[in-house]
């Protein structure tokens, strides 16, 4: 996920997203107990940047709908998350 952050830091966000898909996978791949709220949510931003809103939707569905009911997720991050998220695809829509 750093990779996705350094390359995301350079505003190239065709990288950064394929950086956090493989981070998703990998996780995903390995049934890793580590939460992949967070580099959902970085796609989802990374996406929206790239104007691909439907696809940022699709991801930020499947996140929400992966951690609604997970206990093991720290609520505060998540929240916090989600809620930069909705608020930066507004301000990518709006702009």
């Amino acid at each position: 996920m750093e990779l996705g952050d350094a390359a995301k830091s350079k505003l190239n966000y065709i990288e950064a997203a394929a950086m956090y898909e493989e981070a998703i996978n990998y996780h995903s791949r390995i049934q890793s107990h580590l939460p992949i709220a967070e580099p959902s949510i970085k796609l989802g931003v990374c996406l929206c940047e790239l104007a691909r809103y439907k696809e940022a939707e699709n991801i930020l569905k499947r996140c929400v709908e992966r951690y609604e009911s997970d206990e093991h997720v720290d609520e505060a991050v998540y929240v916090r998350g989600m809620s930069l998220f909705v608020m930066h695809c507004s301000d990518v829509h709006i702009s």
